[in-house]
């Protein structure tokens, strides 16, 4: 959910407030996920962040996930 909001957000802070979590915790989160790919998921920009395409291709698939997960309820 996080990859998801964050690529809607294009911003740590307001993607962790939406998913009810604090920036720090987000972040933490986020750079666990980049350990367990052996990639970085996102770049820093002036005005917030962005996906590199394996955080692209995280969140669709996430998102992918998710939309099944709700079909299935």
């Amino acid at each position: 959910r996080l990859l998801s909001v964050l690529r809607e957000t294009g911003q740590i802070g307001a993607a962790a407030q939406q998913l009810g979590m604090t920036q720090p915790a987000a972040s933490r989160l986020l750079g666990q996920l980049e350990d367990m790919i052996g990639a970085p998921i996102f770049r820093r920009h002036a005005r917030g962040v962005s996906l590199t395409e394996a955080g692209a291709i995280m969140a669709e698939q996430a998102e992918r996930t998710l939309h099944e997960l709700d079909l299935s309820q």
